[in-house]
Protein backbone atom coordinates (compact mmCIF):
# COMPACT_ATOMS: atom_id res chain seq x y z
CA UNK A 1 0.00 0.00 0.00
CA UNK A 2 1.14 3.35 -1.30
CA UNK A 3 1.13 5.59 1.86
CA UNK A 4 1.97 9.34 1.98
CA UNK A 5 5.15 10.71 1.39
CA UNK A 6 7.55 11.15 4.35
CA UNK A 7 7.27 14.24 6.24
CA UNK A 8 10.51 16.82 6.12
CA UNK A 9 11.32 17.72 9.48
CA UNK A 10 11.52 21.51 10.34
CA UNK A 11 14.62 22.80 12.38
CA UNK A 12 13.83 24.50 15.25
CA UNK A 13 13.97 28.38 14.58
CA UNK A 14 14.80 29.13 18.09
CA UNK A 15 18.67 27.90 17.98
CA UNK A 16 19.65 31.08 20.18
CA UNK A 17 18.30 33.95 22.72
CA UNK A 18 17.76 37.01 21.11
CA UNK A 19 15.81 40.34 22.04
CA UNK A 20 12.50 38.75 20.27
CA UNK A 21 12.65 35.71 21.76
CA UNK A 22 13.18 37.16 25.10
CA UNK A 23 9.40 38.84 24.97
CA UNK A 24 8.19 36.20 23.03
CA UNK A 25 8.80 34.02 26.29
CA UNK A 26 7.63 37.42 28.37
CA UNK A 27 3.97 37.16 26.60
CA UNK A 28 3.92 33.33 26.84
CA UNK A 29 4.25 33.39 30.79
CA UNK A 30 1.68 36.40 30.68
CA UNK A 31 -0.26 33.77 28.71
CA UNK A 32 -0.04 31.20 31.34
CA UNK A 33 -0.38 33.47 34.11
CA UNK A 34 -4.09 34.81 32.45
CA UNK A 35 -5.16 31.21 32.10
CA UNK A 36 -4.23 29.33 35.19
CA UNK A 37 -5.79 32.56 36.74
CA UNK A 38 -8.93 31.91 35.11
CA UNK A 39 -9.44 28.21 35.19
CA UNK A 40 -8.64 28.63 39.32
CA UNK A 41 -11.70 31.43 39.68
CA UNK A 42 -14.07 29.68 37.55
CA UNK A 43 -14.37 26.17 35.43
CA UNK A 44 -17.65 27.39 33.62
CA UNK A 45 -15.91 27.93 30.24
CA UNK A 46 -14.43 24.24 30.05
CA UNK A 47 -17.48 22.30 27.95
CA UNK A 48 -17.74 18.64 26.01
CA UNK A 49 -17.03 17.79 22.85
CA UNK A 50 -17.58 14.55 21.20
CA UNK A 51 -15.67 13.06 18.56
CA UNK A 52 -17.39 9.56 17.08
CA UNK A 53 -16.08 6.09 17.27
CA UNK A 54 -16.48 3.84 13.99
CA UNK A 55 -16.82 0.05 13.61
CA UNK A 56 -15.20 -1.12 10.41
CA UNK A 57 -17.42 -4.41 10.80
CA UNK A 58 -20.77 -2.50 9.47
CA UNK A 59 -19.66 1.16 9.22
CA UNK A 60 -21.52 2.30 11.85
CA UNK A 61 -21.20 4.46 15.62
CA UNK A 62 -20.50 2.62 18.06
CA UNK A 63 -20.18 5.54 20.30
CA UNK A 64 -18.11 8.35 21.13
CA UNK A 65 -15.23 10.07 23.16
CA UNK A 66 -16.12 12.87 25.46
CA UNK A 67 -13.38 15.78 25.54
CA UNK A 68 -12.86 18.67 27.74
CA UNK A 69 -12.46 22.13 25.61
CA UNK A 70 -11.55 25.20 26.88
CA UNK A 71 -12.53 29.12 25.65
CA UNK A 72 -11.16 31.91 27.80
CA UNK A 73 -12.56 35.07 27.86
CA UNK A 74 -9.69 36.81 26.90
CA UNK A 75 -7.97 34.91 24.51
CA UNK A 76 -10.65 33.08 22.96
CA UNK A 77 -10.32 29.33 22.10
CA UNK A 78 -7.45 27.48 23.88
CA UNK A 79 -5.92 24.13 22.86
CA UNK A 80 -6.11 21.32 25.48
CA UNK A 81 -2.33 20.64 24.93
CA UNK A 82 -1.83 24.42 26.09
CA UNK A 83 -4.62 24.29 28.89
CA UNK A 84 -4.29 20.73 30.39
CA UNK A 85 -0.78 20.97 31.98
CA UNK A 86 -1.74 23.97 33.46
CA UNK A 87 -4.75 22.70 34.43
CA UNK A 88 -2.81 19.73 36.24
CA UNK A 89 0.32 22.06 38.02
CA UNK A 90 -2.34 24.03 39.76
CA UNK A 91 -4.39 20.73 40.96
CA UNK A 92 -7.38 21.40 38.99
CA UNK A 93 -7.45 18.47 36.49
CA UNK A 94 -9.87 16.08 38.85
CA UNK A 95 -12.43 18.91 38.92
CA UNK A 96 -12.59 19.02 34.92
CA UNK A 97 -12.35 15.26 35.23
CA UNK A 98 -15.21 15.01 36.95
CA UNK A 99 -17.25 18.37 35.01
CA UNK A 100 -16.70 16.31 31.83
CA UNK A 101 -17.66 13.17 33.16
CA UNK A 102 -20.78 14.46 34.15
CA UNK A 103 -21.86 16.28 30.62
CA UNK A 104 -21.32 12.31 29.37
CA UNK A 105 -23.91 11.06 32.05
CA UNK A 106 -26.19 14.24 30.77
CA UNK A 107 -25.87 13.80 27.40
CA UNK A 108 -26.80 10.22 27.88
CA UNK A 109 -29.82 11.15 29.84
CA UNK A 110 -31.23 13.20 27.46
CA UNK A 111 -30.71 10.98 24.51
CA UNK A 112 -32.44 8.15 26.52
CA UNK A 113 -35.37 10.71 27.55
CA UNK A 114 -35.97 11.39 23.79
CA UNK A 115 -36.47 7.82 23.28
CA UNK A 116 -33.36 7.51 21.21
CA UNK A 117 -32.17 3.84 21.33
CA UNK A 118 -28.19 3.53 22.32
CA UNK A 119 -27.48 -0.44 22.61
CA UNK A 120 -24.21 -1.21 21.92
CA UNK A 121 -23.49 2.87 22.33
CA UNK A 122 -21.01 4.24 24.79
CA UNK A 123 -18.91 7.39 25.69
CA UNK A 124 -15.91 7.00 26.76
CA UNK A 125 -14.06 9.07 29.40
CA UNK A 126 -10.44 9.95 30.30
CA UNK A 127 -9.04 9.08 33.78
CA UNK A 128 -6.52 11.36 34.68
CA UNK A 129 -3.86 9.84 37.17
CA UNK A 130 -5.25 12.45 39.98
CA UNK A 131 -8.62 11.74 39.27
CA UNK A 132 -8.25 7.97 39.49
CA UNK A 133 -6.20 8.02 42.68
CA UNK A 134 -9.12 10.14 44.31
CA UNK A 135 -10.29 7.59 47.02
CA UNK A 136 -13.83 8.45 47.04
CA UNK A 137 -13.82 7.87 42.71
CA UNK A 138 -16.26 4.95 42.25
CA UNK A 139 -18.45 6.50 45.14
CA UNK A 140 -18.92 9.44 42.82
CA UNK A 141 -19.52 7.63 39.83
CA UNK A 142 -21.87 5.30 41.40
CA UNK A 143 -23.53 8.73 42.59
CA UNK A 144 -23.97 10.65 38.97
CA UNK A 145 -25.53 6.89 37.63
CA UNK A 146 -28.10 7.51 40.90
CA UNK A 147 -28.44 10.78 39.93
CA UNK A 148 -29.16 10.57 36.41
CA UNK A 149 -30.98 7.15 36.63
CA UNK A 150 -28.96 5.44 33.78
CA UNK A 151 -26.85 2.40 33.54
CA UNK A 152 -22.95 1.90 33.72
CA UNK A 153 -23.29 -0.09 30.26
CA UNK A 154 -23.30 3.60 28.17
CA UNK A 155 -19.79 4.60 29.49
CA UNK A 156 -16.29 3.28 29.01
CA UNK A 157 -13.28 4.34 31.35
CA UNK A 158 -10.02 5.13 29.16
CA UNK A 159 -6.94 5.48 31.48
CA UNK A 160 -3.46 5.84 30.47
CA UNK A 161 -0.05 3.97 31.18
CA UNK A 162 0.61 6.08 34.56
CA UNK A 163 -1.84 4.90 36.36
CA UNK A 164 -0.88 1.43 37.20
CA UNK A 165 2.45 2.00 37.04
CA UNK A 166 3.19 1.92 41.13
CA UNK A 167 0.39 -0.07 42.65
CA UNK A 168 -1.04 -2.64 40.25
CA UNK A 169 -3.25 -4.45 42.80
CA UNK A 170 -5.14 -0.87 44.16
CA UNK A 171 -5.11 -0.51 39.96
CA UNK A 172 -6.84 -3.79 39.54
CA UNK A 173 -9.65 -3.66 42.27
CA UNK A 174 -10.39 -0.42 41.72
CA UNK A 175 -11.10 -1.45 38.01
CA UNK A 176 -13.13 -3.96 38.63
CA UNK A 177 -15.51 -1.46 41.04
CA UNK A 178 -16.04 -0.40 37.80
CA UNK A 179 -16.85 -2.98 35.75
CA UNK A 180 -19.28 -3.80 38.55
CA UNK A 181 -21.15 -0.60 37.75
CA UNK A 182 -21.35 -2.05 33.97
CA UNK A 183 -18.85 0.28 32.49
CA UNK A 184 -15.81 -1.11 29.98
CA UNK A 185 -12.10 -0.06 30.31
CA UNK A 186 -9.89 0.84 27.69
CA UNK A 187 -6.20 1.54 27.68
CA UNK A 188 -5.43 4.68 25.78
CA UNK A 189 -1.93 5.71 24.32
CA UNK A 190 -0.94 2.45 23.65
CA UNK A 191 2.32 2.43 21.97
CA UNK A 192 5.15 -0.12 20.83
CA UNK A 193 7.22 0.88 24.04
CA UNK A 194 4.82 0.86 26.52
CA UNK A 195 5.25 -1.52 29.65
CA UNK A 196 1.56 -1.95 29.66
CA UNK A 197 1.89 -4.97 26.94
CA UNK A 198 3.19 -7.45 29.89
CA UNK A 199 0.23 -6.35 32.12
CA UNK A 200 -2.71 -6.93 29.66
CA UNK A 201 -3.10 -10.54 30.93
CA UNK A 202 -3.47 -9.03 34.65
CA UNK A 203 -5.49 -6.02 33.92
CA UNK A 204 -9.09 -6.16 33.21
CA UNK A 205 -9.53 -4.42 30.53
CA UNK A 206 -11.84 -4.62 27.38
CA UNK A 207 -10.64 -2.26 24.47
CA UNK A 208 -6.98 -1.38 23.92
CA UNK A 209 -6.78 2.10 22.24
CA UNK A 210 -3.71 2.58 19.64
CA UNK A 211 -1.79 5.84 19.94
CA UNK A 212 -1.79 7.62 16.60
CA UNK A 213 1.98 7.78 16.92
CA UNK A 214 1.72 3.99 15.52
CA UNK A 215 -0.13 5.06 12.22
CA UNK A 216 2.60 7.94 11.86
CA UNK A 217 5.25 5.46 11.95
CA UNK A 218 3.99 4.21 8.39
CA UNK A 219 5.21 7.44 7.26
CA UNK A 220 8.78 7.43 8.57
CA UNK A 221 9.06 3.64 7.95
CA UNK A 222 6.61 1.84 5.71
CA UNK A 223 8.13 -1.74 6.30
CA UNK A 224 9.05 -1.75 9.72
CA UNK A 225 5.88 0.49 10.93
CA UNK A 226 3.52 -2.14 9.16
CA UNK A 227 4.87 -5.23 10.61
CA UNK A 228 4.76 -3.55 13.91
CA UNK A 229 1.24 -2.58 13.82
CA UNK A 230 0.65 -6.12 12.56
CA UNK A 231 2.26 -7.77 15.61
CA UNK A 232 0.56 -5.69 18.37
CA UNK A 233 -3.15 -6.35 16.63
CA UNK A 234 -2.49 -9.71 16.42
CA UNK A 235 -1.44 -9.25 19.96
CA UNK A 236 -4.13 -8.00 21.25
CA UNK A 237 -6.57 -10.03 18.97
CA UNK A 238 -5.43 -12.98 20.84
CA UNK A 239 -5.86 -11.94 23.84
CA UNK A 240 -9.60 -11.17 23.24
CA UNK A 241 -9.51 -7.56 23.41
CA UNK A 242 -10.84 -4.93 20.90
CA UNK A 243 -8.54 -2.68 19.54
CA UNK A 244 -9.59 1.40 18.52
CA UNK A 245 -7.06 2.76 15.90
CA UNK A 246 -6.68 6.47 16.94
CA UNK A 247 -5.92 9.29 14.61
CA UNK A 248 -7.13 8.10 11.60
CA UNK A 249 -6.43 11.20 8.79
CA UNK A 250 -6.65 9.19 5.43
CA UNK A 251 -8.05 6.62 3.39
CA UNK A 252 -4.68 4.82 2.92
CA UNK A 253 -4.91 4.79 6.48
CA UNK A 254 -8.47 3.71 7.04
CA UNK A 255 -7.87 0.50 3.91
CA UNK A 256 -4.42 -0.79 5.95
CA UNK A 257 -7.05 -0.58 9.46
CA UNK A 258 -9.74 -2.66 7.11
CA UNK A 259 -7.49 -5.10 5.73
CA UNK A 260 -6.48 -5.34 9.20
CA UNK A 261 -9.51 -6.34 10.80
CA UNK A 262 -9.21 -3.84 13.50
CA UNK A 263 -12.46 -3.15 15.63
CA UNK A 264 -12.84 0.49 15.78
CA UNK A 265 -11.36 3.82 14.23
CA UNK A 266 -11.13 7.46 15.40
CA UNK A 267 -9.66 10.73 13.84
CA UNK A 268 -10.29 13.05 11.76
CA UNK A 269 -10.88 11.06 8.75
CA UNK A 270 -14.09 10.10 10.13
CA UNK A 271 -14.47 13.51 12.15
CA UNK A 272 -13.23 16.27 14.16
CA UNK A 273 -14.67 16.47 17.69
CA UNK A 274 -18.35 17.91 17.59
CA UNK A 275 -20.81 20.43 19.78
CA UNK A 276 -23.10 18.52 21.93
CA UNK A 277 -25.79 19.76 19.49
CA UNK A 278 -24.44 17.85 16.30
CA UNK A 279 -23.04 14.94 17.83
CA UNK A 280 -26.91 14.56 19.39
CA UNK A 281 -28.47 14.93 15.59
CA UNK A 282 -25.28 13.12 14.05
CA UNK A 283 -25.72 10.14 16.88
CA UNK A 284 -29.30 9.82 16.39
CA UNK A 285 -28.59 8.90 12.90
CA UNK A 286 -25.74 6.46 13.06
CA UNK A 287 -27.67 3.36 11.93
CA UNK A 288 -26.34 4.73 8.83
CA UNK A 289 -23.85 3.66 7.20
CA UNK A 290 -20.35 5.48 7.29
CA UNK A 291 -19.61 8.66 5.53
CA UNK A 292 -17.21 11.31 6.89
CA UNK A 293 -18.89 13.64 9.20
CA UNK A 294 -18.87 17.18 9.39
Amino acid sequence: MNFFKQKNLLKNPFNSISEENTFDNSCEVDRKLMISNELKNSLNRIYPVFQPKVSLKDKKIIGAEILARYTSKDLGVVSPKEFIPIAEEHNLIAQIDLKIIEQAFIFIKKELDSNIILNDFRISFNLSLKTFNQVDLVDCLKNLLKKYNISGCYFEAEITESIFIKDINNTIQKLNHLKELGMEISIDDFTVGHSTAQLLCLLPVDIVKFDKCLLDSLDINQSKGIIIYKNLTNLIKELDLRIVAEGVETKDQLDFLEDLKVDYIQGYYISKPLSKEVASIIFRNRTNSFSRLP
